[in-house]
């Protein structure tokens, strides 16, 4: 998973690490496409707590945009 520089302002200010986006993806209950990008909600970070995780897919694998 890479990280926009947008995203890891976004997590450093919701003092989120790497494994809580992973596990946002991961448990994702629903995924609303919106052209390029995916937004994922009902996935939880490590603690259980809510994690909404935008995403595109690249090459490599995803590219996380923002979250909230």
């Amino acid at each position: 998973v890479v990280l926009t520089r947008h995203a890891v302002e976004e997590a450093d200010n919701a003092n989120v690490q790497a494994r809580d986006i992973e596990h946002a993806i991961r448990s994702a209950a629903l995924a609303v496409v919106q052209g390029a990008k995916v937004r994922l909600e009902g996935g939880t970070d490590i603690d259980g707590d809510g994690l909404v995780v935008v995403v595109r897919e690249i090459q490599s694998g995803l590219k996380v945009i923002t979250l909230w």
